[in-house]
């Protein structure tokens, strides 16, 4: 069997990488049917396919060794982690999309696989090897990957070995990317098309998943598909009820269903229900229920999709993942197996784990019987791992124990799934354990957060998380803050004006709303030895270029001028005028204090009418004056300038929202947009520091109806000539 998986990490500013795990199997068996096979097993969002081949019971046919070379067994998922060293993607829309790196895991018949037979020795030189095995896009992109890989790890008795390796992929960042594995054809299995109802098939297989890089909005970055790893076979003894857990997880924390695959483009001819058994969807966990007569290989075609609960609303399937699995029904004496017990973790345990520090784990296997012993441990696992000798518990019958140690090195950053499984002296094996262990660097900042209500407010409060914990008084250097598009530092704060929270991991510290531009993609940068731990290492820094936010600006208030003219104020108040010349339409006026921003319309007469309209708009802020004119042309100081324009302060950028309207978007919580013809609009993003605060033909907006028509000193006019007269410039 082979299991792919894909976890996406940014690598540098044009990688988005994702991890995959694919094995793939090649194995004789002696109860009919007697062929080689293959399973398949899709844990994100590539599709990987297996293939079966015919084989001799005691020696493979060359057409298992070709196609153990040429085809993926398993499934390929996209995921996205966070790495201490990693970069952002492309932009998306970029014109080549992303270049996305794919981690996978691949099995093999042991005795034919490419590269020959793993041994020690191979584990631990790791050598590169060809797979033989092409990955292809079919939409979205068009590219094709050869990769190679390393062998990480055997089984003798099942006679299947395991390598992983990388190979990279590019994709486009506005739409959904579909790779594929295709191929004939299967081993000879059977598929039960409904209950108690089965065929014999050895037809073509395929292997499909679906890659979305664009940005989530509940978690604010790319989605990562689910995780799986499983075994190249998964053996089911005949006249037991048997449950098999699938190892499945989800970097996002969202919500992994499966579900049977359907359709050609899913599951191709090997389409059916669970054979003899059922499928619990929401656990993603088989039972098994055979009869005793029962025996030989049966595939089983599955789909994994992540869906996540926002705001009472079920949302998704963000990826769909294929995976496909061969079952051998086993003619068993006894029911009982060998399992994991006592201080063994569970499946899906989490652990944070650092680089170059030890990790160990104990591990109790019970028996079936107190004449079998536990004869191996087995991983899968993308990371060296080592144990200690399987020893008898002497105070409990039938328990073994053993403990496994994961020291993981420079650039092993991440997330990632480590798997084992315990054979004893029978044959028989445990399920496959999964935990998930996340890597990190010794003290380095590991994420950020804000309360998205603080965008309104004038203060927002940021928090920055590290690995390690602070000693008092050490904090130095700067957190910064950039534009993501200009890679302009829009501003720093010090880390010695940060509060330490009280698990000393946690720098706190507030920023100005006002300091942060609207409408466009920011992140955050850690400098290195912001701060020294506990254990006296100087804390790491950290680029946040993959998890960009946008500060929402949301219109308070908006007040418009358009033709013929009619003019609507901030607070709903409409009027019109056939007036010409300059006013005044909309400016901040702090009691007491000179104007910050002006708003001034220019107004005349059209051609061959009685009617006014806006034919320009002149907006005096941050001491420029920013001049949108009739048929779309923009000034910057009575210069002509092109969309997108980003002033050189940083204070406010101009860009085209829908060709032809030009908007102008400031630090000062309001927005101008003109359509090139004859609207001038002006949005107020911020309630509290605009109310009661604003002058001009868009009112006061302090509430009252006399708001709508105050004039300069503070009264409220008469009529509306008095009001139009009083804002003329």
């Amino acid at each position: 069997m082979r299991s792919l998986q894909a976890h996406s990490q940014i690598l540098d500013e044009s990688w988005q990488s994702i991890r995959i795990t694919a094995p793939l199997s090649c194995a004789s068996h002696a109860s009919p049917p007697r062929n080689a096979m293959r399973s398949q097993q899709v844990l994100v969002q590539f599709v990987m396919p297996a293939s079966p081949y015919h084989a001799s019971p005691d020696k493979p046919h060359k057409s298992c060794r070709r196609a153990l070379r040429a085809r993926l067994y398993s499934a390929a998922q996209p995921t996205l982690s966070n790495v201490p060293d990693a970069h952002s993607p492309h932009p998306l829309g970029h014109a080549h999309g992303a270049l996305v790196r794919f981690d996978y895991l691949v099995g093999w018949r042991r005795n034919s696989g490419p590269g020959g037979e793993c041994e020690e020795p191979d584990v631990t030189s790791r050598t590169l090897l060809t797979t033989g095995i092409h990955w292809k896009c079919v939409q979205g992109c068009s590219s094709s990957a050869l990769p190679k890989y390393r062998c990480i790890g055997y089984n003798k008795p099942s006679n299947w070995m395991i390598g992983s390796g990388t190979f990279n992929m590019n994709v486009t960042s506005v739409q959904t990317n579909v790779i594929e594995y295709t191929g004939c054809c299967y081993i000879t299995t059977f598929v039960m098309t409904q209950p108690n109802t089965f065929s014999s098939m050895d037809g073509s297989w395929r292997l499909r998943t679906s890659i979305d890089i664009s940005i989530r909005q509940d978690i604010g970055k790319p989605n990562s598909s689910p995780v799986t790893t499983s075994k190249p076979l998964i053996k089911v003894k005949s006249g037991c009820q048997t449950q098999i857990p699938l190892a499945v997880s989800d970097p996002d924390g969202d919500d992994v269903r499966c579900r049977l695959a359907v359709g050609l483009e899913e599951c191709n001819q090997i389409c059916g229900v669970v054979p003899y058994g059922s499928l619990n969807q929401a656990t993603c966990i088989l039972h098994f229920n055979p009869p005793r007569n029962i025996q030989g290989l049966w595939t089983l075609a599955l789909t994994l999709e992540d869906f996540a609960t926002v705001n009472g609303q079920r949302n998704g399937p963000f990826s769909s993942i294929p995976l496909q699995v061969i079952i051998e029904f086993q003619p068993n004496a006894a029911c009982a197996s060998p399992k994991f017990v006592g201080r063994t973790p569970n499946n899906n345990d989490k652990f944070n784990i650092t680089i170059r520090q030890p990790f160990s784990f104990d591990i109790d296997i019970q028996s079936s019987s107190s004449s079998e012993s536990i004869v191996s441990l087995s991983t899968i696992s993308s990371e060296s791992v080592t144990w200690q000798n399987i020893t008898r518990n002497p105070f409990s019958s039938g328990v073994f124990h053993t403990s496994m140690t994961l020291t993981p090195q420079v650039n092993s950053e991440g997330e990632k799934q480590i798997c084992f499984f315990a054979t004893e002296s029978s044959g028989q094996e445990t399920e496959l354990r999964c935990i998930i262990i996340t890597i990190i660097q010794n003290c380095v900042p590991i994420s950020y957060s804000y309360s998205p209500k603080d965008f309104n407010r004038d203060i927002i409060t940021w928090s920055i998380t590290f690995s390690k914990q602070f000693l008092p008084n050490s904090t130095s250097g700067y957190i910064r803050f950039w534009d993501t598009r200009s890679s302009r530092m829009i501003v720093k704060v010090a880390a010695s004006s940060a509060d330490i929270r009280g698990d000393l991991k946690t720098l706190a510290f507030g920023l100005s709303h006002r300091a942060l531009p609207s409408g466009q993609p920011v992140h955050i940068t850690v400098d290195d030895g912001v701060a020294e731990s506990i254990g006296g290492l100087s804390c790491k820094g950290y680029n946040f270029t993959d998890q960009p936010f946008t500060i929402p600006r949301t219109p308070y208030a908006e007040c418009h001028a358009s033709a013929d003219p009619h003019f609507k104020n901030f607070q709903n108040f409409h009027f019109s005028s056939n007036v010409t010349g300059t006013l005044l339409l909309a400016a901040h006026c702090p009691t007491g204090q000179p104007r910050t921003w002006e708003v001034f319309i220019y107004m005349e007469t059209e051609p061959n009418s009685i009617v006014s309209s806006t034919t320009r708009a002149d907006i005096m802020v941050y001491g420029k004056i920013v001049s949108f004119i009739h048929h779309k042309a923009t000034e910057v100081n009575g210069v002509l300038v092109q969309l997108p324009y980003y002033d050189p302060s940083g204070d406010f950028h101009i860009l085209y929202e829908k060709f032809p309207v030009s908007v102008l978007h400031t630090k000062s919580y309001f927005t101008v947009k003109y359509n090139g013809w004859r609207r001038v609009q002006v949005e107020l993003e911020s309630e509290e520091l605009y109310f009661g605060e604003m002058c001009g033909l868009c009112g006061s907006y302090d509430g009252t109806e006399g708001g709508n028509t105050r004039l300069p000193d503070g009264s409220v006019a008469p009529d509306l000539n008095t009001f139009f007269e009083a804002w003329e410039d």
